[in-house]
């Protein structure tokens, strides 16, 4: 838990000048380390907000066909939820790319709580998309419960940083 904060708080600090520099900084230590130092974090720190943005924006890169798949057929499910997460009006692979990109500068450069709540409504609405694919395939319908429970971590992760007095 140390590690994870120390780590959290660096790169926090160097996203408030540059947000690029931090997520430069977090993709040079690589997944494996960010495993490593977020993944077990508790659920509504900062490092586990920032492991789900990490992982979000990882998927929506390299499945970006996929995500906009779901996020099409889960907009009509969760309307607020749609407007929240920012995405453009006809959702494209690279368009998804570009909000999991944004998500994340937005976190590092001081937009933190923002960038949690847009994560987790982006994720609500692939995640309902995600349910109605689905059908009656178990492991699709899983994944769609992991990405409603994903949302929800980072739902608590912009209240508990709210309420710690941040913003």
């Amino acid at each position: 838990a140390e590690l994870a904060d120390r780590v959290v708080e660096a790169l926090l600090t160097v996203g408030r000048q540059d947000p690029a520099l931090a997520v430069r900084r977090a993709d040079d230590l690589g997944l494996p380390q960010l495993a490593e130092a977020w993944s077990t974090a508790e659920s509504g720190s900062r490092a586990a907000v920032l492991w789900r943005l990490h992982l979000l924006r990882t998927w929506l890169r390299f499945h970006g066909s996929e995500a906009a798949t779901f996020y099409l057929a889960g907009r009509g499910m969760a309307p607020v939820e749609d407007v929240v997460a920012g995405v453009p009006e006809v959702a494209s692979a690279a368009d998804l790319g570009e909000v999991g990109e944004r998500l994340l500068l937005a976190a590092y450069g001081g937009s933190f709580a923002d960038a949690a709540e847009r994560g987790a409504a982006l994720l609500r609405v692939i995640a309902s998309g995600q349910a109605t694919i689905a059908g009656d395939d178990r492991r699709a319908l899983r994944q769609a419960v992991q990405a409603r429970e994903s949302a929800e971590l980072l739902a608590a992760g912009a209240r508990a940083y709210r309420a710690e007095g941040y913003q």
